[in-house]
């Protein structure tokens, strides 16, 4: 019985110590104040690579639906006006991964704001909550968009559903008839 509980207590502390290593890996965030994503720059050849930095929403997938794995382009305040609706009843503090409160989304971005950059939007539904996605690259040739997202599915996963909804901010460089390719890296 002792070896028992010895090798629990074992179990127990590694797993913790795994959780802690991931946090740090993570990084902490504060939903209140809201996080912003770290920039990025993509440069691969066959295009130009375009600077962004990308916030995620996480909810639990019913908007997603409706735009899941559909690239828009809002390019200015009162188009971003019309998607607004979709994030006012979600409490994105709630839900792990996300890396901006709803309340900020409201206030972020502004008619000045949109004078000087352009937002990519787009949904994903995922089976798990635990799968992440992250964007990995933007890449700009002629007036074909490519974004990749990596795909990241853990080992163990939740039998939940989560909806992720992507906002990627970028300069103003897209010509309003852009053609977008959404690419998920497995």
């Amino acid at each position: 019985m002792y070896n028992c509980k010895r090798f629990s207590i074992i179990k127990t502390s590694i797993l913790f110590i795994l959780v802690l290593i991931l946090l740090i890996l993570l990084g902490c965030k504060d939903p209140a104040n809201g996080y912003k994503a770290n920039d990025h720059s993509s440069n691969k050849k066959g295009g130009s690579g375009i600077s962004f930095s990308a916030e995620y929403v996480r909810d639990n997938g019913p908007f997603v639906c409706e735009n899941e794995k559909q690239v828009y382009l809002i390019d200015t305040y009162d188009d971003y006006l019309k998607l607004i609706p979709g994030f006012e009843n979600i409490d994105s503090r709630l839900f792990e991964g996300s890396t901006i409160s709803s309340d900020i989304l409201k206030t972020r971005y502004t008619k000045e704001w949109f004078s000087g950059n352009q937002l990519l939007y787009f949904g994903l539904l995922e089976s798990s909550g635990s799968n992440r996605i992250s964007v990995a690259a933007v890449q700009l040739d002629y007036k074909t968009v490519t974004i990749e997202v990596d795909h990241i599915i853990p080992e163990v996963f939740t039998d939940d559903v989560a909806g992720w909804q992507v906002l990627i901010e970028i300069e103003r460089c897209l010509p309003e008839n852009a053609e977008f390719i959404l690419r998920i890296n497995n």
